[in-house]
């Protein structure tokens, strides 16, 4: 079982989901749009729980839960008396990739770079200016990459992006289809509810 945010857990819930196993996915991007995300993310941590990152609605980068993630746990967060802790980057790393094939249960096909593991590959572009100059690939990828540094992406052996080029599908085809069906979807609910209002500034719709 995997449980999501974990924002309002004691220290006996923690102690009890260990306990049955449960599997966390901390979102510290999404969580802390309002504020620092106040998760005892130490406590989980301290108690042998598996934590992949994820990133729920409003934040659809890892990169960014990445790196909000490690500026949460080593800021307020990161006291001790707060539960927090102070991971290396190494750690928010493995939230994306072992520690996130792990909580489906997906850690024997996924998840690292194996013999007898799926070609599952994400090609960085080390050579531009956020990764340059380049100390440690691993802190330099959590502390200043975005998805922009992404050269190509295959999935089980198969290319889906290639030298930044969408193979799998016609990408804007496709941004201009969500684009229209976000503006349908606010468009009519406004509409049916009237007591709800816009998101402050109003709604700016540009063309797709």
């Amino acid at each position: 079982m995997v449980g999501a945010h974990w924002t309002f857990c004691t220290e006996k819930d923690i102690e009890l989901l260990a306990s049955r196993g449960v599997q966390m996915v901390h979102c510290p991007a999404n969580s802390s749009r309002r504020g620092p995300h106040r998760v005892l993310i130490g406590r989980i941590q301290d108690a042998g729980i598996n934590i992949a990152l994820g990133t729920d609605n409003m934040t659809e980068d890892m990169f960014h839960a990445m790196k909000i993630g490690l500026i949460l746990a080593r800021g307020g967060r990161g006291r001790e008396r707060e539960g927090g802790c102070d991971p290396l980057p190494q750690a928010l790393l493995d939230g994306i990739t072992v520690n996130a094939a792990r909580s489906v249960g997906a850690e024997d096909a996924i998840g690292s770079i194996q013999a007898g593991k799926k070609a599952d590959l994400t090609l960085i572009d080390l050579d531009v200016p956020a990764m340059r100059p380049l100390i440690n690939p691993v802190s330099t990828l959590v502390h200043y990459g975005h998805p922009g540094i992404v050269h190509s992406v295959m999935v089980d052996g198969t290319f889906l992006l290639r030298e930044r080029k969408v193979l799998a599908f016609d990408e804007r085809a496709l941004l201009r289809e969500a684009q229209a069906v976000t503006q349908a979807v606010w468009t009519r609910m406004l509409a049916a509810n009237p007591d709800i209002q816009p998101p402050p500034g109003g709604l700016a719709w540009l063309d797709a």
